[in-house]
Parts: C-alpha cells; structure tokens; sequence
C-alpha cells in the first residue's frame, strides 16, 4: 500500500516536473485540444482539487522552479553524454574504455536527478495537510480504479 501510494506521489511529481519544464523551454507549437491550457494549469486544478491554499501554491510553484534550476542542467548533460555516447558506438571500431566511462557518467548524472526528484517528492508532500495526501493519493484523479477499490 505504501509502495502504491509513493507510485501515485511519484506519478504527480513528475507531471509538475515536465509542466515546468516544458513552460521553461518557452513557447512550442499548440497540438490537441489542450494546446490552449496556461501554464501551469495543472497546478491549478490541483489547487482545487486539493484545496490548496494560495500559499501552498506560491510555496509548490517556488519548489518547482528551484528543482527545475538544478535538473535542467543535468537533464542537458545526460542528453550531451548520450550523443557522445552514440557516437563512440557508431565507430568504426568502439573503444570498450570510453563507452564504460561514458556510460558510468551518464548512470551518476541519472542517480542525481533521481535524488532531486526525491528531495522534490518529500518537499511538496510536506507542504499539503495529512487530509490533503490522503485524498491526492488514495481518491486523487491519478490514483486509477484499483487505488479506489483499496489498492489491489
């Protein structure tokens, strides 16, 4: 049941993460039905869902943007490190050294983000009230029918 639960809060925060980031790479081309949503408007529907005040938003919106100063970077270097990576495989010949190395740097630069998306997972939780986490993970929209039926 805890396992479900941090899989739901995961599942949130990478939502916020991407709307986030999606809003810093600035303006792309509207697609679908939802290609006139603000941003971060899925914020704001948590915002009602949840019953945040307007202080935890402004306090979410703050977290949010200080991990998206810290991952964006490193998303940017595990992209490079991924080019580089493809291009020592595509040789004519790889050298075994330099894909290891290249593949262990990419593995450490993912465990970072990783440790950031925990850190943002732990601060956004602490900011909602017990009722709040309650409803977001076991009645929350993105908790899916089995969390609704008791988590089978």
């Amino acid at each position: 049941m805890i396992k479900r639960k941090g899989f739901v809060f995961a599942l949130l925060v990478v939502m916020l993460i991407a709307s986030s980031v999606a809003m810093a790479q600035g303006p792309m081309m509207p697609r679908g039905p939802r290609a006139q949503a603000e941003p971060g408007a899925g914020l704001l529907r948590l915002k009602d869902y949840l019953g945040l005040t307007d202080q935890q938003v402004s306090d979410m919106k703050a977290l949010i943007k200080k991990h998206r100063d810290a991952a964006v970077p490193l998303v940017e270097e595990m992209k490079a490190k991924r080019e580089v990576l493809r291009a020592a495989l595509d040789g004519a010949e790889p050298n075994a050294t330099t894909v290891g190395q290249l593949v262990i740097a990419e593995r450490g630069l993912g465990k970072q983000l990783r440790a950031l998306n925990e850190k943002l997972r732990a601060d956004l939780l602490a900011i909602l009230t017990q009722e709040q986490k309650d409803k977001l993970l076991m009645h929350g929209p993105i908790a899916g029918p089995r969390a609704r039926r008791g988590g089978r």
